[in-house]
């Protein structure tokens, strides 16, 4: 089940602050191409060079769910999140989402 079909399950009545430790989002895509490198590798063949839209697609996935989930629980309370341990190099995608860079 999605993280945000999961997240309609909890009561939100009464929330002062929802913080958010990262990783919100669908990893799907991301995670397939991951390992089917690694299982290439393992296997003694040439890594995969995905191409830049395939990338792009896999952050989309990822941008567009934990959004999702975001946009969902501000409703409730104020939001606060970190990082988690994956993140894009993809500025164009950042500049659409609304996400600086410093």
């Amino acid at each position: 089940m999605e993280t945000y079909q999961r997240l309609k399950k909890i009561p939100l009545d009464n929330i002062d602050l929802i913080f958010l430790t990262g990783d919100l989002g669908r990893a799907d895509l991301a995670r397939k191409m991951a390992f089917e490198n690694i299982n290439r590798k393992k296997r003694g063949l040439d890594e995969i060079k995905y191409s830049p839209a395939q990338e792009k697609k896999a952050f989309m996935e990822a941008y567009n769910s934990s959004i999702r989930v975001v946009k969902y629980l501000a409703r409730y309370a104020l939001v606060c999140t970190i990082f988690g341990n994956v993140e894009s190099g993809n500025k164009e995608t950042r500049k659409q989402g609304g996400i600086q860079r410093k």
